[in-house]
């Protein structure tokens, strides 16, 4: 019906705590609602004096490419503009997959006034990896999923790279309603960036209702849009008209 839907959430971290080496500190990012805030995530977060060295590169994933990937987002997934990440899936396979992620979002396309200029992490290739499994785990069992957990995140460079990313999936553990994998991002040159180990996440039938709901409240929305531009465009060109400042 074209409402807009708004979601007030907030993030919340405690006083840093030190080892001598380094700080921990403890974060949840929490839904305001009835003047109640409920916790949705947490994380612990070790902070450092630099980025540690990169572990061991995954032994890149080979199978088949995925098919008709222009239509990754037109029909499977229901990601708006901003999260279209994918660029290509090189192979995908049961044991994982092989991909070429775009990095292109800044802070300022997501939020107002950003309290830096450039992230640190890599917010939307990081959701593409989580994309990317959504799609595995529809080939490869049948249903949709979404993430429940990660074990850890260790970041080895101080910025992401602004361009193209290559990611290697590596799904360790399957079953009818979980999976468990590892992920790992890398730049152009191959040089590892970051890991993930221990994703986990849910498998359901009734994803697939729920992302059919949201690519066509994507496709309602991007439409209304569209159609407010021309109308806009159209009301504009009238004016001038009527003004007389309009350019035969």
């Amino acid at each position: 019906n074209g409402d807009v839907l708004t979601a007030e959430l907030c993030a919340q971290s405690a006083r840093p705590s030190s080892d001598g080496s380094e700080f921990t500190v403890e974060t949840a990012i929490c839904a305001a609602s009835t003047g109640q805030r409920h916790p949705t995530a947490s994380a612990s977060i070790l902070l450092a004096m630099a980025p540690p060295s990169p572990g061991q590169a995954l032994a890149p994933i080979e199978g088949e490419a995925f098919p008709d990937a222009n239509r990754i987002y037109d029909g499977v997934l229901f990601h708006g503009a901003q999260l279209q990440c994918i660029q290509r899936i090189d192979a995908i396979s049961p044991l994982g997959m092989r991909a070429i992620l775009e990095n292109r979002a800044q802070p300022a396309d997501w939020m107002q006034s950003p309290l830096r200029n450039r992230w640190i992490s890599a917010p939307l290739a990081i959701d593409g990896a989580f994309q990317l499994l959504c799609l595995w785990s529809r080939r490869e069992l049948g249903h949709f999923c979404l993430p429940t957990a990660v074990g850890r995140y260790v970041q080895y460079c101080r910025v992401f790279p602004s361009n193209s990313l290559e990611v290697h999936i590596l799904v360790k553990e399957r079953s009818t309603h979980s999976l468990c994998a590892d992920v790992q991002w890398l730049n152009e040159e191959g040089q590892v960036l970051a890991d993930m180990t221990d994703y986990r996440a849910i498998v359901d039938a009734s994803l697939q209702d729920a992302f059919a709901a949201n690519r066509l409240l994507a496709k309602a929305n991007g439409t209304a849009r569209a159609e407010e531009t021309k109308q806009s465009e159209l009301l504009a060109e009238g004016r001038e008209v009527i003004s007389g400042r309009k350019n035969n």
